[in-house]
Protein backbone atom coordinates (compact mmCIF):
# COMPACT_ATOMS: atom_id res chain seq x y z
CA UNK A 1 0.00 0.00 0.00
CA UNK A 2 2.82 2.39 0.91
CA UNK A 3 4.52 1.79 -2.45
CA UNK A 4 1.32 2.64 -4.31
CA UNK A 5 0.89 5.88 -2.35
CA UNK A 6 4.56 6.72 -3.00
CA UNK A 7 4.10 6.20 -6.75
CA UNK A 8 0.99 8.42 -6.73
CA UNK A 9 2.86 11.01 -4.67
CA UNK A 10 5.74 11.08 -7.15
CA UNK A 11 3.40 11.66 -10.10
CA UNK A 12 1.48 14.33 -8.18
CA UNK A 13 4.73 16.08 -7.25
CA UNK A 14 6.02 16.05 -10.86
CA UNK A 15 2.73 17.36 -12.23
CA UNK A 16 2.58 20.09 -9.58
CA UNK A 17 6.16 21.20 -10.27
CA UNK A 18 5.44 21.43 -14.00
CA UNK A 19 2.36 23.51 -13.29
CA UNK A 20 4.27 25.83 -10.94
CA UNK A 21 7.05 26.35 -13.49
CA UNK A 22 4.45 27.15 -16.17
CA UNK A 23 2.75 29.67 -13.87
CA UNK A 24 6.12 31.28 -13.06
CA UNK A 25 6.88 31.64 -16.76
CA UNK A 26 3.48 33.26 -17.33
CA UNK A 27 4.06 35.58 -14.38
CA UNK A 28 7.49 36.52 -15.75
CA UNK A 29 5.94 37.58 -19.06
CA UNK A 30 3.39 39.74 -17.26
CA UNK A 31 6.12 41.37 -15.16
CA UNK A 32 8.24 42.08 -18.25
CA UNK A 33 5.34 43.64 -20.14
CA UNK A 34 4.50 45.80 -17.13
CA UNK A 35 8.09 47.05 -16.92
CA UNK A 36 8.39 46.29 -13.20
CA UNK A 37 11.82 47.23 -11.83
CA UNK A 38 13.55 44.17 -10.32
CA UNK A 39 14.57 44.32 -6.67
CA UNK A 40 15.85 42.21 -3.82
CA UNK A 41 13.05 40.52 -1.89
CA UNK A 42 13.52 38.65 1.40
CA UNK A 43 11.78 35.38 2.19
CA UNK A 44 9.72 37.21 4.83
CA UNK A 45 8.33 39.45 2.10
CA UNK A 46 7.62 36.36 -0.02
CA UNK A 47 5.72 34.69 2.79
CA UNK A 48 3.47 37.72 3.15
CA UNK A 49 2.21 37.18 -0.42
CA UNK A 50 -0.90 35.02 -0.69
CA UNK A 51 -0.08 31.53 -1.99
CA UNK A 52 3.70 31.95 -1.85
CA UNK A 53 4.00 29.51 1.07
CA UNK A 54 2.81 26.63 -1.09
CA UNK A 55 4.95 27.70 -4.03
CA UNK A 56 8.03 27.46 -1.79
CA UNK A 57 6.78 24.10 -0.50
CA UNK A 58 6.93 22.79 -4.07
CA UNK A 59 10.07 24.48 -5.46
CA UNK A 60 12.30 24.50 -2.34
CA UNK A 61 10.53 22.13 0.06
CA UNK A 62 13.21 21.50 2.72
CA UNK A 63 13.03 24.83 4.53
CA UNK A 64 16.35 26.40 5.52
CA UNK A 65 15.54 27.63 9.03
CA UNK A 66 19.04 28.97 9.73
CA UNK A 67 20.06 31.20 6.82
CA UNK A 68 18.50 34.54 5.99
CA UNK A 69 17.22 34.30 2.43
CA UNK A 70 16.69 36.85 -0.33
CA UNK A 71 16.18 36.68 -4.08
CA UNK A 72 15.73 38.62 -7.29
CA UNK A 73 13.20 36.89 -9.53
CA UNK A 74 12.21 36.43 -12.24
CA UNK A 75 14.62 38.60 -14.24
CA UNK A 76 15.41 38.69 -17.95
CA UNK A 77 19.13 38.52 -18.73
CA UNK A 78 20.28 38.93 -22.32
CA UNK A 79 24.01 38.62 -21.86
CA UNK A 80 25.50 39.15 -18.41
CA UNK A 81 24.93 39.63 -14.71
CA UNK A 82 27.51 41.37 -12.52
CA UNK A 83 27.65 41.14 -8.72
CA UNK A 84 29.57 43.85 -6.83
CA UNK A 85 30.99 42.28 -3.68
CA UNK A 86 33.27 45.01 -2.34
CA UNK A 87 32.29 45.54 1.29
CA UNK A 88 29.64 42.84 1.16
CA UNK A 89 29.33 39.98 3.67
CA UNK A 90 31.43 41.43 6.47
CA UNK A 91 28.66 40.76 9.02
CA UNK A 92 28.05 37.16 7.91
CA UNK A 93 29.64 33.92 9.11
CA UNK A 94 29.22 32.74 5.52
CA UNK A 95 27.12 33.49 2.45
CA UNK A 96 26.46 32.19 -1.05
CA UNK A 97 24.89 33.59 -4.21
CA UNK A 98 23.40 31.25 -6.81
CA UNK A 99 22.04 31.98 -10.28
CA UNK A 100 19.19 29.67 -11.33
CA UNK A 101 17.60 29.45 -14.76
CA UNK A 102 13.84 29.46 -15.36
CA UNK A 103 13.61 25.76 -14.42
CA UNK A 104 15.52 26.34 -11.15
CA UNK A 105 18.66 24.61 -12.41
CA UNK A 106 21.82 26.12 -10.97
CA UNK A 107 23.90 27.97 -13.60
CA UNK A 108 26.48 29.93 -11.58
CA UNK A 109 27.45 30.39 -7.95
CA UNK A 110 29.87 32.26 -5.72
CA UNK A 111 30.30 32.28 -1.96
CA UNK A 112 32.38 33.41 0.96
CA UNK A 113 34.54 30.27 0.71
CA UNK A 114 35.58 30.79 -2.91
CA UNK A 115 35.24 34.48 -3.76
CA UNK A 116 38.45 35.99 -5.14
CA UNK A 117 37.43 39.06 -7.12
CA UNK A 118 35.32 41.84 -5.64
CA UNK A 119 33.34 42.04 -8.86
CA UNK A 120 31.98 38.86 -10.42
CA UNK A 121 30.47 38.77 -13.91
CA UNK A 122 28.56 35.79 -15.30
CA UNK A 123 27.97 35.44 -19.04
CA UNK A 124 24.76 33.56 -19.74
CA UNK A 125 22.43 32.68 -22.60
CA UNK A 126 19.38 34.94 -22.98
CA UNK A 127 16.54 33.85 -20.71
CA UNK A 128 14.74 34.19 -17.39
CA UNK A 129 16.78 33.75 -14.21
CA UNK A 130 16.62 33.97 -10.42
CA UNK A 131 19.39 35.19 -8.12
CA UNK A 132 19.25 33.58 -4.68
CA UNK A 133 21.18 34.65 -1.57
CA UNK A 134 21.76 32.51 1.53
CA UNK A 135 23.20 34.57 4.35
CA UNK A 136 24.30 32.97 7.63
CA UNK A 137 24.67 35.32 10.59
CA UNK A 138 23.99 35.54 14.31
CA UNK A 139 22.81 39.10 13.75
CA UNK A 140 19.32 40.35 13.02
CA UNK A 141 20.06 42.01 9.68
CA UNK A 142 20.73 40.75 6.16
CA UNK A 143 22.94 42.42 3.58
CA UNK A 144 22.15 42.18 -0.14
CA UNK A 145 24.82 43.05 -2.75
CA UNK A 146 24.58 45.37 -5.74
CA UNK A 147 23.66 43.53 -8.94
CA UNK A 148 23.91 44.87 -12.50
CA UNK A 149 21.94 43.22 -15.31
CA UNK A 150 23.37 43.53 -18.85
CA UNK A 151 25.50 46.48 -17.78
CA UNK A 152 22.53 48.81 -17.37
CA UNK A 153 19.89 47.73 -14.84
CA UNK A 154 21.37 48.36 -11.39
CA UNK A 155 19.85 46.84 -8.24
CA UNK A 156 21.58 48.63 -5.37
CA UNK A 157 22.81 46.64 -2.40
CA UNK A 158 21.78 47.55 1.12
CA UNK A 159 21.24 46.27 4.65
CA UNK A 160 17.72 45.09 5.51
CA UNK A 161 17.18 45.46 9.24
CA UNK A 162 15.34 42.97 11.44
CA UNK A 163 15.02 40.19 8.87
CA UNK A 164 16.06 37.41 11.27
CA UNK A 165 13.24 38.28 13.70
CA UNK A 166 10.68 38.48 10.90
CA UNK A 167 11.72 35.16 9.41
CA UNK A 168 11.65 33.39 12.77
CA UNK A 169 8.09 34.63 13.34
CA UNK A 170 7.06 33.17 9.99
CA UNK A 171 8.79 29.87 10.79
CA UNK A 172 6.83 29.59 14.03
CA UNK A 173 3.58 29.84 12.04
CA UNK A 174 4.52 26.79 9.94
CA UNK A 175 6.21 24.70 12.66
CA UNK A 176 4.91 21.12 12.33
CA UNK A 177 2.11 22.22 10.00
CA UNK A 178 0.35 19.31 8.33
CA UNK A 179 -2.24 18.65 5.66
CA UNK A 180 -3.24 16.11 3.04
CA UNK A 181 -2.03 18.24 0.11
CA UNK A 182 1.55 18.63 1.42
CA UNK A 183 1.64 15.05 2.71
CA UNK A 184 0.81 13.71 -0.73
CA UNK A 185 3.21 16.17 -2.37
CA UNK A 186 6.22 14.87 -0.41
CA UNK A 187 5.25 11.37 0.71
CA UNK A 188 7.37 9.61 -1.93
CA UNK A 189 10.63 11.23 -0.81
CA UNK A 190 10.08 10.40 2.86
CA UNK A 191 8.82 6.88 2.10
CA UNK A 192 11.84 5.97 -0.03
CA UNK A 193 14.28 7.61 2.36
CA UNK A 194 12.85 5.67 5.31
CA UNK A 195 13.34 2.41 3.42
CA UNK A 196 16.46 3.29 1.41
CA UNK A 197 14.78 1.87 -1.70
CA UNK A 198 16.31 4.39 -4.10
CA UNK A 199 19.90 5.27 -4.98
CA UNK A 200 21.74 7.92 -2.98
CA UNK A 201 21.78 10.18 -6.06
CA UNK A 202 18.00 9.88 -6.52
CA UNK A 203 17.31 10.61 -2.87
CA UNK A 204 19.68 13.61 -2.88
CA UNK A 205 18.09 15.06 -6.02
CA UNK A 206 14.51 14.78 -4.75
CA UNK A 207 15.13 15.59 -1.10
CA UNK A 208 17.17 18.71 -1.91
CA UNK A 209 16.13 19.89 -5.40
CA UNK A 210 17.72 23.35 -4.99
CA UNK A 211 20.41 22.49 -2.44
CA UNK A 212 23.28 24.93 -1.96
CA UNK A 213 26.50 23.69 -3.64
CA UNK A 214 28.55 25.35 -0.84
CA UNK A 215 26.85 23.15 1.78
CA UNK A 216 27.86 19.65 2.83
CA UNK A 217 24.79 17.54 3.58
CA UNK A 218 23.86 14.64 5.83
CA UNK A 219 20.29 13.41 6.03
CA UNK A 220 18.21 10.43 7.07
CA UNK A 221 14.96 9.21 8.58
CA UNK A 222 14.05 8.80 12.26
CA UNK A 223 11.18 6.56 13.33
CA UNK A 224 9.01 7.70 16.22
CA UNK A 225 11.03 7.40 19.44
CA UNK A 226 14.45 7.48 17.73
CA UNK A 227 16.88 10.34 18.29
CA UNK A 228 19.84 11.84 16.46
CA UNK A 229 23.36 12.13 17.85
CA UNK A 230 26.06 14.33 16.28
CA UNK A 231 29.76 14.26 17.13
CA UNK A 232 32.66 16.29 15.80
CA UNK A 233 36.12 17.40 16.85
CA UNK A 234 37.46 20.88 17.46
CA UNK A 235 39.01 21.11 13.98
CA UNK A 236 35.54 20.63 12.48
CA UNK A 237 33.99 23.23 14.79
CA UNK A 238 36.62 25.79 13.78
CA UNK A 239 36.05 25.19 10.06
CA UNK A 240 32.26 24.70 9.90
CA UNK A 241 28.98 25.89 11.26
CA UNK A 242 26.63 22.95 11.69
CA UNK A 243 22.84 23.17 11.51
CA UNK A 244 20.19 20.49 11.82
CA UNK A 245 16.51 20.66 10.95
CA UNK A 246 13.81 18.02 11.43
CA UNK A 247 10.82 17.82 9.06
CA UNK A 248 7.49 16.03 9.31
CA UNK A 249 6.14 14.04 6.36
CA UNK A 250 4.39 17.13 5.03
CA UNK A 251 7.91 18.65 4.79
CA UNK A 252 7.32 21.40 7.33
CA UNK A 253 9.99 22.02 9.99
CA UNK A 254 9.33 20.50 13.40
CA UNK A 255 12.52 21.56 15.17
CA UNK A 256 15.81 23.22 14.22
CA UNK A 257 19.09 23.69 16.05
CA UNK A 258 22.53 25.23 15.59
CA UNK A 259 25.10 22.72 16.87
CA UNK A 260 27.78 24.51 18.90
CA UNK A 261 29.14 21.64 21.02
CA UNK A 262 31.47 18.75 20.15
CA UNK A 263 28.70 16.27 20.96
CA UNK A 264 24.96 16.83 20.71
CA UNK A 265 21.99 14.51 21.13
CA UNK A 266 18.45 15.49 20.23
CA UNK A 267 15.25 14.48 21.94
CA UNK A 268 13.10 11.71 20.41
CA UNK A 269 9.99 12.71 18.47
CA UNK A 270 6.53 11.25 18.82
CA UNK A 271 6.27 11.01 15.02
CA UNK A 272 8.47 9.88 12.16
CA UNK A 273 10.68 12.72 10.90
CA UNK A 274 13.44 13.35 8.39
CA UNK A 275 16.58 15.18 9.51
CA UNK A 276 18.78 17.34 7.30
CA UNK A 277 22.19 18.45 8.56
CA UNK A 278 23.84 21.42 6.85
CA UNK A 279 27.59 21.81 7.30
CA UNK A 280 28.57 25.28 6.09
CA UNK A 281 32.18 26.46 5.85
CA UNK A 282 32.77 29.61 7.87
CA UNK A 283 34.81 31.44 5.25
CA UNK A 284 37.64 31.40 2.77
CA UNK A 285 40.21 31.14 5.57
CA UNK A 286 38.92 27.68 6.50
CA UNK A 287 38.37 26.39 2.96
CA UNK A 288 41.57 24.36 2.91
CA UNK A 289 41.42 23.02 6.46
CA UNK A 290 40.69 19.36 5.76
CA UNK A 291 43.35 17.65 7.84
CA UNK A 292 42.14 16.32 11.16
CA UNK A 293 38.47 17.21 10.65
CA UNK A 294 36.06 14.64 12.07
CA UNK A 295 32.27 14.63 11.87
CA UNK A 296 29.64 11.91 12.32
CA UNK A 297 25.89 11.72 12.74
CA UNK A 298 23.89 8.62 13.63
CA UNK A 299 20.48 7.68 14.97
CA UNK A 300 19.85 5.87 18.21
Amino acid sequence: MGSMIAAASFLFNRATRLQIHWLLQCHSKVVLRAGVTPKWRTISEDLEILGRLYLISVIAPRWNCHALLASISQIRIENSLTVELAGFGSQADSWSLILYDGSMNMRQSVGSTNVIERTVTWRVAPGMYTVSLRYYTDGNDIEVPTVVIDGSVRIVGRTISGEASRYQRHLETIRNRDGLYCRLLHYHVFFYLSRQEKSAAWLRQHLLPVGNPDTEWHYGHLAAGEKLRIRCNDAHRRAYNTYVCFYNWASFPVEWRTIRTLEWCGDPFGQAVVYVIRRVRKGASSASQNSGIHFEAFRE
